[in-house]
């Protein structure tokens, strides 16, 4: 059967994805904010600090990458730049996530939250998202589909086709992980369904892992004819994708 662990961390990779940033632009960066600096260009240097927080996220480097999102965070608050202060928080929020710090991912996106004015209606679901997720990883699945129903609400009244895919899908593997079976499989077929509705089959990544949760579904529900059919559009979709580890 497919890993669904492995699935959303995939799903989340892609959430998160940037461009690859070679080291000497991590270096040249380096240098702007030192001449950002001298000049004392508070919110230049918010701007950069948060890029090269993200390069270092892209590069796995957590620690590193919180160094300087904390000092974006102490430049925002001392010029009293409250939208950076709150968008800061949240890729904080995220890194820590990352280096399974979960209640103090929490602590930080919470701030966030509760400053949600600041927020676009997007980046609020976006968020409300995070934290659903860091509840799963804390084996907390109420709160965390308490969340996510909040973000896929979010999405839906903006009318952001990829978030109700996505909160649809995310559902499901909440719903997995709790053990809760036929929810799994209600929300992983809700997913499809979005895709298709929004998306008319365009072969992309997401569509490749949601045909893989739905064959993980129909498997742990002993549907064998259809998890045949929805092994065989996974491994359809990643050879046009040419993803040689799942063909």
């Amino acid at each position: 059967m497919f890993n669904m662990r492995s699935l959303t961390v995939l799903l989340i990779a892609l959430i998160s994805s940037f461009p690859a940033l070679a080291m000497n632009e991590v270096d040249s960066l380096s240098n702007v904010l030192i001449k950002q600096q001298e000049k004392g260009d508070a919110m230049a240097s918010i701007q950069t600090l948060k890029s090269l927080g993200n390069a270092y996220q892209r590069k796995s480097d957590f620690h590193q990458a919180s160094e300087y999102f904390q000092q974006a965070l102490q430049l925002s608050l001392e010029n009293g730049f409250k939208d950076e202060e709150v968008l800061v928080k949240i890729e904080i929020g995220e890194t820590l996530s990352w280096m399974d710090q979960y209640k103090e991912s929490l602590r930080y996106h919470f701030q966030a939250l509760k400053d949600n004015k600041y927020l676009s209606p997007k980046k609020e679901a976006n968020l409300l998202t995070q934290i659903s997720q860091t509840y799963r990883f804390l084996g907390e699945y109420t709160k965390a589909a308490e969340h996510q129903y909040k973000g896929l609400a979010i999405s839906e009244s903006i009318k952001d086709s990829m978030g109700i895919v996505l909160g649809h899908f995310i559902l499901s593997t909440i719903y997995h992980y709790s053990h809760q079976d036929q929810k799994s499989y209600d929300e992983a077929h809700e997913a499809y369904e979005a895709y298709q509705t929004f998306y008319d089959d365009e072969v992309t990544e997401y569509l490749h892992v949601i045909l893989h949760g739905l064959a993980a579904v129909e498997g742990r529900m002993e549907n064998m004819d259809k998890y045949e059919y929805f092994t065989r559009k996974t491994m359809q979709v990643a050879l046009e994708l040419g993803d040689g580890y799942t063909i």
